[in-house]
């Protein structure tokens, strides 16, 4: 990937992120951005599909992602990143055996352009106008093992980012009906997808 790859992350997969943090505050949850590739934009980030707030297991998430796979196939979109918020305040790094490089490094596998979105725990959300995340792009491979650096310049919200809405959606009760993957095999019938979220 060139380091000049740019990546614009729409309102409803940054909220749908953050209802996630939001949703287990408690813990490390993670996560998968998915979007298109090419055009002007580079990279655009369109929407954000929740994982784990446990464990990641390498199993659990091989059918998560497959799972994802076939969805962006019907939609015409792939998987464009991989999400990560950390239980602890000051756990601000990805270091090269984290879950969050390792869980990187597969994606990568089979979505070049992908990226690593590490939730910022010095972010104010609620009064902040800028993005909560900081972003790692791939600056080398070697033996199947990535060498990810940070690059937010590289970040950007879409142009017409309603910030307000962000922090209307933080301070009402929506993330408790956010699903992520760990619900969904708790019981099938909760659409990790959640496509009516923020309707």
């Amino acid at each position: 990937i060139q380091p000049t790859m740019n990546y614009v992350i729409e309102e409803e997969a940054y909220n749908k992120a953050l209802l996630h943090c939001k949703k287990y505050a408690y813990a490390a949850v993670n996560g998968v951005f998915i979007g298109k590739v090419g055009g002007k934009d580079g990279v655009v980030v369109e929407d954000y599909v929740a994982l784990f707030h446990s464990h990641t297991l390498a199993p659990m998430l091989e059918v998560a992602l497959m799972m994802i796979e076939e969805q962006c196939k019907k939609q015409g979109s792939e998987i464009v990143g991989y999400f990560q918020a950390n239980e602890l305040l000051d756990d601000t790094e990805i270091g090269t055996n984290s879950i969050a490089s390792r869980v990187g490094n597969k994606i990568n596998q089979n979505a070049s352009n992908s990226a690593i979105f590490l939730f910022d725990n010095t972010a104010s959300v609620l009064k902040d106008t800028r993005l909560g995340l900081r972003l790692f792009i791939k600056q080398s491979e070697s033996q199947g093992t990535v060498s990810w650096k940070e690059s937010n310049k590289n970040l950007t919200p879409q142009s017409n980012f309603d910030w307000r809405r962000t922090v209307q959606l933080l301070t009402t009760d929506k993330h408790t009906r956010l699903n992520d993957f760990d619900n969904h095999l708790e019981d099938p019938s909760k659409n990790f997808f959640n496509p009516d979220l923020l309707k």
